[in-house]
């Protein structure tokens, strides 16, 4: 406990440890103490005052035995009061060094007062009973007090107001301990005659002793069951904690044991969908070395359709179709204007937390896997990672129903695209259903001109049917979509001249497809 004192207990402490100095000043100048006595002022823990009365008893044990001096009776009576005082110093001590911990530098001479004067009594105990007994009173309050070492908690009303019982009870018994010093500077018959006359100062020094360490452990035993109520409620809480964090780990797993159930069923590849993050820097080294990306997005963004796109809440598939001024070159020169849309947009979504969700997807330039189931489950993929916390049993029944109708469709073996579109479509949109209502989310593809069968399967006349599928899936998927989506298609003119073929996209509302046709400058 390190709680600091305030004001006026730091001022009464230190005028204990005023008076504490006077009691050694006069126990060097009056007489009646011996030497023995003295050295016990310079007590300052426990396990000294163990040895010091040890070595006391044997003592005075020695000089009974060689006087014969009523030994039976000093003998048991010494005795006695030997198991008072060790009861006493072992049980005040938590409190003296209560009063060290939040009172320091104050507090060191409190151990050697104390035993001070139960050596100065034990000495004349022969014929005086009433200190004893007042003494044994004492006692029979104090066991305990070591437990207020570890009671306060927090600095409350309550911890304050038990602090200053802690220093009454201190102060109190410092002011026993002077008058019993006082008492016992006097000559014996003056003692006696005090003993007999009523009360002295003595007996009302006791009396506040026990009054205050009475207070102590009342004001003790309202905190005690504040900190039990306080222990409960954090119980409570942490029970409480405990349970959603079992509850979160059984989601967690359930999650990806669905997860996991729904990529196996649409035959999908985490290890090889999660390459876009290579394929991505990848696309934008390639770029960067042809072409300025900031320049070319600010051109874009200058046309009055582009920007409409861009900026309205409506939901549209928007095709960047990009005439290269070289068409020998590898990259679409509009594809900095999508790496950088994908770019700005996932660093929103990842440090400022808002609504907008970026799904992204880098067709392969190399004549690798880029089929339109490919393309498409790639999307659905990284709709479902981003929502696995939200696969309830509903969104999943849902989910599963839909899936299951591709399952049916995949055992044939040569099934119709319109069907294969049709059902990945629902699947798409069932996907994106999981997002909250108010989200917007940016589906960011390059190179969509991209999206064929691998060069060894394509017939004639069927090379645009893998693209115009995709397309088709995305168009549809905006128009019964419940959230705002926006999807950018960037395609190399060169590769595809998809604006020839805008009357076979699937479009059915006049506003969920813009072809904007753009000529690199030269």
């Amino acid at each position: 406990m390190k709680h600091s004192l305030h004001k006026s207990n730091r001022e009464r402490v230190q005028q204990c440890e005023d008076r504490q100095q006077d009691l050694r000043s006069m126990a060097q100048n009056k007489r009646r103490f011996t030497d023995a006595e003295r050295n016990a002022l310079d007590i300052k823990n426990q396990e000294a005052f163990d040895e010091f009365w040890e070595n006391t008893l044997t003592q005075k044990g020695d000089f009974d035995r060689n006087h014969q001096k009523g030994i039976g009776r000093i003998t048991k009576g010494a005795t006695n009061f030997a198991a008072t005082a060790h009861s006493i110093v072992r049980n005040f001590n938590p409190l003296v060094e209560l009063v060290k911990d939040f009172g320091a530098p104050y507090g060191s001479m409190a151990l050697g007062t104390i035993c001070f004067v139960l050596v100065v009594a034990k000495n004349r105990t022969e014929s005086e009973n009433q200190i004893t007994a007042t003494l044994l009173d004492i006692q029979n309050r104090l066991p305990g007090l070591k437990m207020y070492q570890h009671i306060q908690t927090e600095n409350t009303g309550l911890d304050c107001h038990l602090q200053s019982k802690i220093i009454d009870a201190y102060q109190s018994f410092i002011d026993f301990c002077m008058e019993a010093s006082v008492y016992y500077s006097q000559k014996g018959a003056v003692r006696w005659l005090q003993a007999i006359g009523g009360p002295s100062k003595l007996d009302s020094a006791a009396r506040a002793v026990t009054k205050a360490l009475v207070n102590v452990r009342q004001v003790c035993d309202e905190l005690v069951d504040q900190n039990m109520q306080q222990l409960k409620a954090q119980n409570q809480v942490n029970s409480i904690r405990v349970a959603n964090l079992r509850n979160t780990e059984l989601q967690e797993r359930q999650c990806s044991e669905k997860l996991s159930r729904l990529w196996t069923a649409l035959k999908m590849n985490p290890h090889r969908l999660n390459d876009q993050e290579w394929r991505l820097t990848v696309r934008k080294t390639g770029v960067e070395d042809e072409y300025d990306d900031t320049s070319d997005f600010e051109h874009v963004k200058a046309d009055p359709e582009f920007r409409q796109w861009l900026e309205s809440a409506s939901s549209q598939v928007f095709v960047l179709n990009g005439i290269n001024k070289d068409d020998r070159a590898t990259h679409c020169w509009l594809s900095p204007v999508a790496l950088k849309l994908i770019a700005d947009k996932s660093s929103l979504e990842e440090t400022q937390g808002t609504t907008d969700i970026c799904i992204s997807h880098i067709l392969s330039l190399r004549r690798e896997e880029n089929s339109f189931e490919h393309v498409i489950r790639s999307l659905i993929y990284r709709i479902l990672l981003k929502n696995k916390h939200r696969l309830g049993r509903e969104e999943v029944d849902l989910l599963d129903r839909e899936v299951e109708a591709y399952l049916r469709l995949d055992t044939d073996p040569d099934p119709k695209m319109y069907q294969l579109q049709e059902t990945f479509t629902k699947i798409l949109v069932q996907s994106l259903a999981l997002f909250d209502p108010k989200t917007t989310v940016w589906m960011i593809l390059d190179r969509a001109d991209q999206c064929h069968l691998p060069q060894a399967q394509i017939t004639p006349g069927r090379i645009n049917q893998q693209r115009k599928a995709l397309v088709k899936a995305l168009v549809h998927t905006v128009e019964r979509t419940g959230l705002v989506l926006k999807v950018l298609l960037v395609v190399n003119n060169a590769e595809w001249r998809v604006e020839k073929h805008a009357d076979d996209l699937g479009q059915e509302k006049s506003d969920s497809l813009v072809i904007g046709t753009f000529e690199e400058s030269n």
